[in-house]
């Protein structure tokens, strides 16, 4: 006999009150719909009715959807939750409305160890908290809030920044000036030694969060992220290249210098497929392509990827990144 994987319901929530999404004990889940009688906005924007926040019980809730921002509802859902990090659904309506949610069992642990990695931390302004892995262990981050937010409706996202760091250097991916960076879905791969690092850019203390997953554990082997970061001068280029008989996939850029008008603020930087010889563009500063969508860039170690520093001043440029196979070149 099997069990229960769909994990859905539909609940009539009271104008102000909350809906709690709590696997139990032994399950992981990854909620990737929510949805509301009641809908906001103006269209084509309007979004459920719904604030979305992780909770602990305790410390929250910290929003990563809100019903008067479009921030997080026009991609899949992929929230990673477990009994003590879970969701709390509320309903800051006038009056009552049916809220819906539907979610997948993605683990049953039963005596063992929960898979969901997701966290909140009460940081201070300007301060940091860094999602690091212990070591062996790889993490898949997928979403990121803060219970204070930046920007005027339907534009407002979570007042953070989120970019890698590898305890010496670091870059940017998410711009809470940049809302046109926060619409996709997000794949952010963090190792022991290259790892997200949250900031708190808000003039104010905040409950920030992040959901994801262990990736991977490999004990005393080799982890499989490739989250890479270099200097680059300006007009320099870095060139993100595997190992001969390595591919990579490239979920993410970074880059510490932005341009643009917000909410359309870009990392300063061009990205190329190169061969060591030719040189094809595939996003740039003024034109990025993959925006309103995760990057998904395939790499080995005859075409790969260059960064070139389009800025005057020189900054540190990055990317998140998976090693997908290994084989005998």
């Amino acid at each position: 006999m099997g069990y229960r994987t769909v994990m859905n319901d539909v609940l009539v929530v009271g104008a102000g009150a909350n809906q709690d999404i709590q696997p139990p004990a032994t399950q992981d889940w990854m909620v990737t719909a929510i949805g509301s009688s009641v809908w906001v906005g103006v269209v084509p924007f309007q979004v459920p009715q719904v604030d979305v926040s992780l909770w602990d019980g305790a410390l929250g809730p910290s929003e990563i959807m809100r019903s008067t921002d479009v921030r997080g509802w026009m991609r899949p859902l992929r929230l990673h939750i477990n009994n003590g990090n879970y969701l709390r659904l509320n309903n800051p309506g006038g009056a009552g409305a049916n809220i819906s949610w539907s979610a997948t069992l993605t683990r049953y642990f039963g005596a063992g160890v929960s898979n969901v990695i997701s966290d909140l931390q009460t940081v201070g302004a300007a301060a940091v908290y860094d999602a690091r892995p212990p070591a062996g262990y790889d993490w898949l981050l997928t979403d990121f809030g803060s219970d204070q937010w930046l920007g005027a409706a339907p534009a407002g996202v979570p007042n953070i920044d989120v970019g890698l760091w590898n305890g010496t250097i670091y870059s940017q991916i998410l711009d809470p000036a940049s809302g046109r960076m926060w619409e996709p879905e997000l794949e952010i791969f963090a190792s022991r030694t290259t790892y997200p690092r949250i900031t708190n850019v808000d003039p104010a203390q905040a409950v920030i969060c992040f959901t994801g997953v262990i990736y991977r554990y490999y004990g005393a082997g080799v982890s499989v992220v490739e989250s890479l970061l270099q200097t680059a001068g300006a007009a320099g280029s870095i060139d993100f290249q595997p190992a001969a008989g390595e591919e990579w996939r490239i979920t993410a850029l970074a880059g510490t210098l932005w341009v643009g008008v917000p909410p359309l603020l870009f990392p300063d930087l061009t990205a190329h497929i190169f061969d060591g010889t030719n040189a094809s563009m595939i996003c740039s500063q003024t034109n990025w392509l993959m925006q309103g969508h995760t990057p998904e860039i395939f790499v080995d170690n005859t075409n790969y990827l260059r960064i070139t520093n389009t800025n005057a001043a020189q900054q540190v440029v990055g990317m998140s990144a998976e090693l997908t196979q290994r084989y005998a070149s």
